[in-house]
């Protein structure tokens, strides 16, 4: 068992390297379209690092007999997904997408696993998804980089990413699968997942086996650095997250990701100067203090006072911005 200070320094090194793996994807995604081929080169990429636990670990017989093929498939979706927003819209609302994990993994949490949320935290969840909806609505007004297909896209994302995470934590809690047996256990299906998603989506312009050849060909000879950075972390990254699902629970596990959201925002906006609005930059506050009161059953101690309070607060920050003026100043690092 790891002791406190092991998890926390774990924790805090997934947190790092998911912005950087956000922010290299991006990169390559800018390129070229390449979201199905990016989802498949990882899941290749870590069969071949994790191969051996791959062929030692044995599917426990108390595990259902269709659990690693269910979750493997919702990974790669979620991946493949995950890189098509990222290339149809931005960092920001790629990244902020994830905001509705939080409500998502508490309904998920009280079905599954009986956590239940008392009437305070209920009310965060529902400024989350408020601060969320805020940010959302003005990137798809003032940037216009948010179609139909962008916000179905997205909830293919959220609904998956969650679903992968109470299937993990789901077996480590009542099977004992610990993290890195669930690795190897689900890197075979991960592949044949990625590989069936990648054929799917490329067998409509091309032959799938020749475009992967050749965007991996111009990728080696282009961006080999970028490459290999980026591989190594969608890695880094499988593993993390995989082991960071076993250990929290799903509101947890999502609350630990917006943290990973604000680290690749504020990244972004310093990489590539995307222009930020008042609007958005308080909606984005809106989320981080709805989030932090989220995990206040979890995390931290505080007072029914002091959080309705802050409840009163984010009602009239609320209502205030969606009244206020579409034509904000706008913020530009660059």
């Amino acid at each position: 068992m790891l002791s406190v200070l092991n998890i926390l320094v774990v924790q805090s090194v997934g947190v790092i390297a998911t912005p950087a793996l956000v922010l290299s994807n991006r990169y390559l995604l800018k390129t070229q379209e390449c979201a199905a081929f990016l989802a498949l080169l990882h899941n290749l990429a870590a069969c071949i690092i994790f191969s051996r636990q791959a062929c030692a670990t044995k599917r426990p017989e108390t595990l259902p007999f269709l659990w690693p093929a269910a979750v493997s498939c919702a990974g790669a979706l979620s991946i493949w997904a995950s890189n098509a927003v990222l290339q149809q819209t931005s960092v920001s609302f790629h990244q902020l997408c994830k905001v509705f994990t939080i409500p998502c993994g508490a309904i998920v949490d009280k079905l599954v696993f009986g956590i239940r949320r008392t009437a305070v935290e209920v009310c965060f969840h529902i400024f989350v998804v408020v601060g969320a909806l805020i940010i959302i609505e003005d990137i798809d007004l003032n940037q216009g980089r948010v179609g139909t297909r962008s916000l179905l896209l997205a909830l293919v994302f959220v609904s998956t990413s969650v679903s992968v995470a109470a299937l993990n934590r789901y077996a480590s809690t009542h099977y004992g699968v610990v993290a890195i047996r669930l690795v190897g256990l689900l890197i075979p299906y991960g592949v044949v997942a990625a590989a069936i998603i990648y054929t799917v989506v490329e067998s409509i312009n091309d032959s799938p086996i020749q475009r992967f050849i050749q965007v991996l060909f111009d990728f080696c000879f282009q961006y080999p650095r970028m490459l290999l950075l980026n591989v190594s972390l969608a890695c880094l990254v499988q593993f993390l997250s995989t082991w960071s699902s076993t250990v929290s629970s799903t509101t947890l596990y999502a609350i630990l990701s917006q943290v990973k959201v604000l680290l690749a925002i504020i990244s972004s906006t310093l990489i590539e100067g995307e222009r930020l609005r008042v609007r958005t930059l308080t909606g984005a506050c809106i989320v981080l203090i709805s989030a932090t009161g989220a995990t206040s059953a979890e995390i931290i101690q505080m007072g029914q006072k002091k959080s309705k309070v802050i409840l009163i607060a984010l009602f009239l920050t609320s209502v205030t911005i969606v009244w206020c003026d579409e034509t904000d100043v706008i913020w530009n690092p660059a």
